[in-house]
């Protein structure tokens, strides 16, 4: 069966979150699997992930090429100052008369726009656009609508590894290459590449001053080697004097030597296939041999990578957080962690900062936004109405939303999952408000989006694209049904009695507001996020959610959004009492909050009307041929970014949240389960 992985269908939350790949690429096709593209004019680089064909073209805008599900992917950069012109030059570029479409919607996800078009036929066209000094940058897609509306995890991926090429202090790449093809590490920061006799590589930050230096060698002996790599890079190894003396750091042994009076050299070293490999630091004796390395060093480190090397998961707890602490505090500012296994919470941990000018450390308490993982609790919330006999999954939803029409027979089970074929629209950016002010009506949301409803974008239950009315309209059929505000009852009937005190839709307590993250974006990306969210906002002026910038990030102010669809704020250590709960047939100490047939109902791969698996079951994505099978829901927006997933087969629930996007979370929740698996594995 084929499944997501993670909600890869919500392109809208990996816009909001992450910058947008781009490349320009032609008649003859060149078989791509993986590999970073990077732009001739220097401007980006884009990751290829899965099985990409590239098809090389002769001008601005490139063609990437997907078998399974067929997709186009078209990305480049046309020299325009007006978006929407430079859009409409990329799409007759690619051979698409702009006036021939149907604009669906069109959604601003700061710093990008998304425009969702049909092309007839069950044909659709979705672009993405920026605006960046005097250049248009787009991505387009091409194929059947529903893939379209709902790209497939290859995409997702590849969108998340774009990067601009800054100007300033980074004269190097942003990633390394290996000359002959062996290794590549990413560059993380500001380093600048010197230039050399072309035996090894050498980059320098400037703050604080520091070189690094990459060198291969051939040598099946690691002192040897060792030796020969100093010698290669002007160091005379007999002038050392060792201060750390080869301790293990993953599959590198770790050296460290003084220089004269004040100059230290640190060394990671390692043997693969008859070559050693070092990683060499050479500067101030303070600054090399400290024990917490400056912030581009760890990064940087950590993503080494041999040519066609899977990554190798952490083992141990040690290792799990050896791993969090190589790159938190720099992309995320801050993260938690819980886990729950057998009934118990048994680790839970912050990393980094959770606010950042004010120096607070993130903890298992610190109180972050959850994004999208609310959904969670509303389909948590709904399915106790159907235990109740209130409502039927396969009833019209017109039978409990008495606006919305009735020549859609589109079901509650298809909002579920995601397969009634409503279009995404600009609710996440138009109903929100900063904390202390009144909350927007979610009852006004809900309606205004049905006046603008002119029909799903495919056949209902044809397919699954997910997007956040569904689950705004779930949020007000709990309404309309239980009689209480969707947030009351919520707080009624599931947060109160799981005892998740500091988990709620406002920062509503003393003791959230102590604990509470600031969440950020990048600081390069603030004016264009104001600038989009006054376009909609009809709740205040854009510049007040910020309350602070420093040289890599705006720190937003507390905010609160629609509340069914991404609305709760709280803890890891409160999130993984709702984890508990459903892997525990729906009970925590003695609390029943769901029937078990209930849980495991939600669980269940649903089917579309051709009898085909559906990537999201009712909420849950689900991943059913891993070896330890999963379900999850991923969060995003702006300033967050947290998953939370549960293995039901080995009662294992972990729960990741941050204060920032810009980083790939699911290496972490892949190093976490591992770690538990290689624990229970080993009793």
């Amino acid at each position: 069966m084929k499944h997501a992985t993670r909600p890869a269908t919500l392109f809208v939350a990996v816009l909001l979150a992450l910058p947008l790949a781009l490349a320009t690429a032609s008649a003859q096709e060149d078989p791509m699997p993986s590999g970073v593209y990077e732009d001739p004019q220097g401007r980006f680089t884009l990751p290829l992930v899965g099985d990409w064909t590239r098809v090389e073209t002769a001008g601005p805008v490139g063609q990437f090429t997907l078998a399974d599900p067929p997709l186009d992917l078209f990305a480049g950069a046309l020299e325009s100052d007006d978006l929407e012109a430079g859009v409409s030059a990329a799409l007759g570029f690619i051979g698409i008369d702009a006036a021939a479409l149907s604009l669906r919607d069109t959604v601003p996800l700061p710093p990008w726009t998304a425009y969702f078009y049909s092309l007839g036929d069950g044909q659709g066209v979705t672009v993405a656009g920026q605006e960046r000094d005097g250049t248009t940058y787009v991505l387009i897609m091409t194929g059947d609508e529903a893939v379209t509306s709902a790209p497939p995890p290859q995409v997702m991926e590849t969108i998340a590894g774009f990067a601009f090429v800054e100007s300033g202090p980074q004269d190097g790449p942003l990633a390394y290459e290996d000359p002959q093809g062996r290794f590549s590490f990413p560059l993380s920061g500001d380093w600048t590449q010197i230039e050399t006799d072309g035996t090894f590589a050498r980059f320098a930050l400037a703050d604080p001053p520091l070189d690094m230096h990459i060198v291969a060698v051939e040598s099946d002996d690691l002192e040897a080697g060792l030796d020969a790599a100093l010698e290669q890079i002007g160091v005379d190894p007999s002038a050392l004097t060792a201060t750390i003396a080869g301790e293990s750091f993953g599959p590198w042994f770790v050296f460290g030597y003084v220089l004269g009076d004040d100059q230290g050299v640190i060394v990671l070293a390692q043997v693969r296939d008859d070559t050693t490999y070092a990683i060499i630091g050479t500067g101030r004796a303070d600054v090399v041999n400290r024990a917490d390395p400056p912030a581009d060093v760890l990064p940087t480190i950590a993503g080494f990578a041999f040519t066609g090397q899977e990554a190798e998961l952490p083992t141990t707890v040690e290792g799990f957080e050896a791993y969090v602490d190589g790159f938190v505090g720099d992309v995320p500012p801050g993260l938690s962690v819980a886990i729950a296994l057998g009934g118990d919470v048994i680790y839970a941990n912050g990393f980094g900062l959770a606010d950042g000018p004010r120096g607070t450390a993130a903890t298992a308490d610190t109180v972050y936004q959850w994004g999208s993982m609310t959904k969670m609790v509303t389909v948590t919330a709904i399915m106790q109405l159907v235990e109740q006999g209130l409502i039927d999954l396969d009833a019209p939803i017109s039978d409990y939303l008495d606006y919305f029409p009735v020549e859609y027979p589109i079901t509650t089970l298809q909002l579920l999952n995601h397969s009634a074929g409503l279009p995404e629209n600009d609710i996440g950016f138009r109903f929100f408000n900063l904390d202390g002010e009144p909350v927007p009506d979610p009852d006004l949301a809900a309606r205004e989006y049905v006046a603008g409803f002119t029909g799903p974008i495919f056949e209902p239950g044809s397919a699954s694209a997910y997007a956040n009315p569904h689950i705004l309209l779930i949020g007000q059929i709990v309404a309309e049904v239980s009689g209480q505000p969707y947030a009351d009852y919520v707080r009624e009937h599931i947060l109160a009695p799981l005892g998740m005190e500091n988990t709620d839709f406002t920062y509503s307590s003393e003791a959230m507001i102590a604990d509470a993250a600031a969440h950020a974006i990048p600081a390069t990306q603030a004016e264009a996020f104001m600038a989009a969210v006054d376009e909609v906002w009809e709740f205040g002026d854009a510049a007040d959610l910020i309350r602070e910038t420093d040289d890599r990030y705006a720190w937003l102010n507390r905010y609160n959004t629609g509340a069914a669809y991404g609305g709760l704020k709280g803890p890891p250590s409160e999130a993984a009492r709702f984890m508990q709960m459903h892997l525990n047939g729906g009970e925590l100490e003695g609390v029943r909050i769901l029937s078990p047939e209930s849980v495991a109902l939600m669980q269940e791969i649903q089917l579309s009307t051709a009898g085909e698996p559906l990537p999201i079951s009712l909420g849950w994505f689900v991943v059913d041929d891993a070896e330890h099978p999963y379900v999850e829901h991923a969060g995003g927006g702006p300033g967050i970014r947290s998953l939370m997933r549960l293995y039901p087969d080995d009662g294992l629930g972990i729960v990741l949240m941050s204060n920032a996007a810009g980083y790939d979370d699911l290496p972490v929740m892949e190093a976490a389960a591992n770690v538990v698996f290689t624990m229970m594995e080993g009793n």
